[in-house]
Order: C-alpha cells, then sequence, then structure tokens
C-alpha cells in the first residue's frame, strides 16, 4: 500500500517491497534529474534469439565501442540460487527500517537503518559487532541521516548523508576522514579500488553529466563524464532500491537509468556483451511534464523499470527489473504478491547470461551471494525482533548454451 513519509524536506512515497520509491527531494531550489544514459534498443527477433550490435558513446572515450546484445534464456530460480543460511540478527539491536546493506568477503554485514539514523555491523551470523555514530566525527553537526553505508579497503566503513556529506570509519570505530558537504548528495555510490564512486541525479541534468569519484579521504579526485538520460522525466526522483543505480566491479562502475536493459560501464571496453531479457520492454516516450503525479506515476508502473544493479560477484552484474508485464507474474503466485525480472551477466564472458523471475527482492549481494529480507523474527518472548535475512549462493551457469 503506499504511503507518504516526511522528514524535514524530504518526501518519500514507498512502494511495497521491492517496488522502489518516488522521491521527491527540492535540493536548492531545484527538483532532481537521475542520471546517466542508456540507450533505448530496438531488437529484431530471430527465431526466439536475437543478436545485434549497438553503439553506446560512453564517456572518457574517443569513440563509438560496438557492444553485443544477447537475449539470455529465462531459467527457473533454482537453477541460478540456492538458500544458504537464515541469518537472525541480534535483538539486542532494534533496526527501523533496512534501507541499504553491505557485504565483504568475510560475510560481514554492514546495515543502514533510516528509521533509526543509525548504522550497525554484524557478523555473517548476525552478532552485533558495533554501531557506528557519524556525529562523533563531524564536529558542530547535530543530525547525520544516513543514506548507504559500504565497505571499503582494509576495514575500513563508509557512511553517506541522504542529502550530504559522509565520514569514513577505521576498523575500530574511529573517524579515518570527514566531509562536511559536498556540492551534491550521494545518492547512488559504490566503491572501487579505495575509491568512492557516486552520481546524485540533479547533477546529471545537464549537459556536463558525470559521476564523480572521491578518496576514501573524502577529497575529490575527478569526474567521468556520462551522457544524460533520454527520459529526464522519467527520471526524476523515481528510483528502485536505494542506492542501487550503480554498482563497482573489477573493471570499475556499472551504472544504469530507470529506463535501462542492463548496467553500462563508466569506462569504455573493448568488448562487452549486454543483456536484453525476455521480459524487458522498451518505454515507448517519456512521461509528459504537464501531467499530474498520479497521471505519472500510473505511466511510470506500465513498463520494466529498473530495481538495482549489484555485484553478484567482482566480475559478475546482476541487473534487476521491477514492474513487469502480467504475463511474467509465476502461476502460483497472487495478484498482490511482488515479483522480479533477474538478469546475470560476466562482465569478462565468462559464462553466458541467464535471466529469471523472481519473487525474492535482493537487498544486497557480493561474493558470490545474494541476500533478502523477511518477515521480522518472532523471539521466543512473543515480540517481534529484526527482519530475518535470507541468504542465497549463486550458481554460475556453465559456459555452454544448449
Amino acid at each position: 500500500m503506499l504511503w507518504k513519509r516526511m522528514h524535514r524536506n524530504k518526501v518519500f512515497w514507498p512502494l511495497q517491497q521491492g517496488g522502489g520509491q518516488l522521491l521527491y527531494y527540492p535540493w536548492k531550489g531545484r527538483s532532481l534529474l537521475p542520471v546517466l544514459r542508456s540507450m533505448t534498443y530496438h531488437d529484431t527477433v530471430n527465431g526466439g534469439l536475437f543478436l545485434l550490435l549497438v553503439t553506446a558513446l560512453l564517456g572518457g572515450c574517443s569513440s563509438d565501442p560496438q557492444y553485443q546484445v544477447v537475449e539470455p534464456p529465462l531459467i527457473p530460480f533454482e537453477e541460478l540460487f540456492v538458500l544458504e543460511d537464515t541469518i537472525r540478527l541480534d535483538p539486542s539491536v532494534i533496526i527501523g527500517r533496512i534501507s541499504f546493506m553491505d557485504t565483504d568477503p568475510d560475510g560481514n554485514l554492514l546495515i543502514t537503518d533510516s528509521i533509526g539514523d543509525s548504522v550497525f555491523l554484524f557478523s555473517p551470523t548476525g552478532e552485533h559487532i558495533r554501531t557506528y555514530d557519524p556525529l562523533k566525527c563531524l564536529i558542530g553537526r547535530e543530525e547525520f541521516n544516513p543514506w548507504n553505508s559500504l565497505f571499503m579497503s582494509e576495514g575500513k566503513i563508509m557512511t553517506t548523508h541522504v542529502s550530504y556529506g559522509a565520514v569514513v570509519f577505521n576498523p575500530d570505530g574511529s573517524c579515518f576522514s570527514t566531509v562536511q558537504s559536498t556540492p551534491t548528495p550521494f545518492w547512488n555510490s559504490c566503491v572501487h579500488n579505495d575509491s568512492l564512486f557516486y552520481y546524485t541525479p540533479v547533477a546529471m541534468a545537464s549537459s556536463d553529466a558525470s559521476l564523480v569519484v572521491y578518496s576514501s579521504k573524502l577529497v575529490k579526485l575527478h569526474d567521468i563524464p556520462v551522457k544524460p538520460t533520454a527520459f529526464p522525466e522519467l527520471n526524476d526522483g523515481r528510483m528502485g532500491i536505494t542506492g542501487r543505480s550503480i554498482a563497482c566491479f573489477d573493471d570499475g562502475p556499472y551504472f544504469a537509468y530507470q529506463e535501462s536493459m542492463d548496467a553500462q560501464p563508466a569506462y569504455a571496453k573493448a568488448e562487452l556483451t549486454l543483456q536484453r531479457p525476455k521480459f524487458f520492454v522498451d518505454r515507448p516516450r517519456d512521461l509528459p511534464q504537464n501531467w499530474s503525479r498520479d497521471q505519472q506515476r500510473e505511466e511510470w508502473m506500465k513498463y520494466p523499470s529498473l530495481y538495482g544493479i549489484f555485484a553478484l560477484t567482482n566480475q559478475t552484474r546482476m541487473v534487476t527489473h521491477s514492474k513487469l508485464w502480467n504475463r511474467w507474474r509465476p502461476v502460483a503466485l497472487d495478484d498482490q504478491s511482488y515479483f522480479l525480472g533477474i538478469g546475470i551477466v560476466s562482465n569478462t564472458g565468462q559464462f553466458p547470461a541467464r535471466s529469471t523471475i523472481s519473487t525474492v527482492a535482493p537487498i544486497a549481494a557480493g561474493h558470490g551471494y545474494m541476500y533478502h529480507s523477511e518477515e521480522h523474527e518472532l523471539l521466543p518472548d512473543g515480540e517481534f525482533g529484526n527482519r530475518l535475512i535470507i541468504k542465497y549462493r549463486f550458481i554460475q551457469p556453465e559456459n555452454t548454451d544448449d
């Protein structure tokens, strides 16, 4: 059910679980236009399998690389993921809402609580290790509303403010570096080689749109030029899961728009396979500016939209879409239950692309695992604890195609 929560000068319209959010965040008098361009692809189908070449002009390249686009076979969820564990988070720590979660190679969980304005570190089995307090590092600040939190190298932790500012912590929880404010907020971010890559909707509306790169000392390093979206109104404050329109891999950051069929690399590659899943449908137009917000939302819901990009491994991207057409709804699923389309691609061509329909909405992924948030745990005393975290292991497809 649609509900509205207002907090200071930000307004959230969260949808059902995994359904994404419509965020309208006036920032210095301007509405937000997210991010990065993905082309609208028009395919030709031949025998159920199509293959085409698309030209993608990406930031930082002097020529247009030719990328191969394939339609990945649609296979059962169970052929890609197997249940690994159910993690019960320490009930002595109360989490209001898991707005973002990150994992490290050891399986530790870094959880951002947007209601409690807190950041927690848990062990792979759910024991509470540490709570991070950004305000002890930000002298003179009275509030800090964490947006997302990420593992960095050498055990460091970074957390960003919902609209500006960030803190990097040492492994022991002491302050490593801070920035009180930045020209644009850290809306979508990921970490690669101890550098923070991020973009902000309001900064992506102009012809000089770019990803911004910061060091772990929170010093700006440089920008990566990218092209603005061809659907600016669609991307004006609309998103899937918090902060997941970008993900970092061994070959750098990949990003996408609401209308994207797949994620694109920030740095041009000589060769790359892009996917166009069977469940994906091109949008015929942007949302008309003169429509009401309700009319725009209705149009937004008509076509598949980006839910999030996840680094399933350091070389494997998982791109998820919500708002799929009902023809893809699992037969046993009732009309009110949520489902997603998932596409999995190797950045390096190690295995053929695959896709699936899932009733599991990921909140995090990494190091060969995907994580899903379930209902609150019922404790022995009858009280409700934190949400259960369900951990799935990724089954890499064989390097052959039928």
